[in-house]
């Protein structure tokens, strides 16, 4: 068992922005977009990185919609029946929309289904509450051999050595979060996770070392939190 250092057992509310000297003359004026070459697709993606989570009551295709208008992200949630993604993907609404599965079986062949029939599928979001488990570092290689030129996103973990895991594993962008719901059942039923800022410090340098890009995924409760993030 390993125990974090307790500098690292921070949440957002115990962060501040420093202040520093800028020509901007308003926050308005501050440019949002960014632009990422991923690792392993090699695709160029861009946007305003945000990202609306993989919640049923939350990410329904309707929303992935609204906030493309808006540059921003969505991962949708696994329960949209396969014939309505489709539609979605086919359309000029979807640049920025993530199909979202678990690892089941019945998972990767609705992701088979759903590229025989489309071109490719841009951005692939592989979700479980569990990213340390080897089932799901080998479901990944297998999901990067089968859409070489998806945008891999696959998560959670929560430190540098579950994210070295997903990335090297075939991921682009790795999802760091666990135990940030205050229904958590990781949390609270196995006493598994790490405040959110201490999960990123944490992954910081696997990232800086193996490459890929770091989704900070929970404990956004105000705006200002997306900020720190």
């Amino acid at each position: 068992m390993r125990i974090i250092d307790s500098k690292y057992n921070l949440d957002f509310k115990d962060l501040t922005i420093v202040p520093q000297i800028t020509d901007l003359g308003s926050r308005a004026e501050v440019e949002l977009d960014v632009e990422y070459i991923t690792k392993w697709s090699k695709q160029k993606i861009s946007g305003i990185p945000v990202i609306s989570s993989n919640m049923d009551s939350i990410s329904s295709i309707t929303m992935a919609e609204s906030l493309n208008d808006y540059k921003l992200f969505c991962a949708l949630h696994k329960y949209i029946p396969v014939e309505d993604i489709i539609f979605h993907l086919e359309t000029d609404k979807a640049h920025r929309t993530f199909f979202t599965i678990g690892i089941s079986d019945e998972d990767l062949s609705k992701l088979d289904y759903v590229g025989k029939n489309l071109f490719n599928i841009p951005l692939i979001h592989i979700d479980t509450p569990n990213g340390y488990m080897i089932r799901f570092h080998d479901f990944i290689k297998k999901i990067r051999d089968k859409y070489p030129n998806s945008i891999i996103m696959a998560g959670n973990i929560c430190t540098g050595e579950g994210y070295e895991k997903v990335i090297n594993a075939g991921a682009d962008f790795c999802k760091t979060g666990i135990a940030q719901g205050q229904q958590c059942m990781t949390k609270n039923k196995a006493g598994v996770g790490l405040k959110q800022v201490g999960a990123i410090y944490d992954c910081l340098q696997a990232m800086e070392e193996n490459g890929g890009y770091l989704v900070s995924d929970g404990g956004i409760n105000e705006p200002a939190s997306v900020c720190k993030a």
